[in-house]
């Protein structure tokens, strides 16, 4: 399995957390209010969730290298 392949599996998995717990990923705050980030093979998931409980909504909004720095992305 070739590593593009890898990452997907990882990335797809990781997204199937977020569905059962949408603020499972670290707060960035300092940065935006509302974003947070999972990790992923070296780089994080930048989402936002909005609404509440059974009705939240995960909104990806970047995928970017673990080594960038996310102050100069937002």
């Amino acid at each position: 399995m070739e590593a593009g392949e890898q990452f997907l599996i990882a990335f797809n998995a990781r997204c199937q957390q977020l569905v059962s717990f949408p603020n499972l990923g670290r707060s960035y705050a300092h940065i935006r209010s509302d974003l947070r980030g999972l990790s992923v093979r070296g780089f994080i998931i930048l989402y936002r969730v909005s609404g509440i409980d059974d009705l939240a909504r995960i909104e990806i909004l970047r995928v970017v290298s673990g080594r960038r720095n996310l102050e100069a992305l937002f």
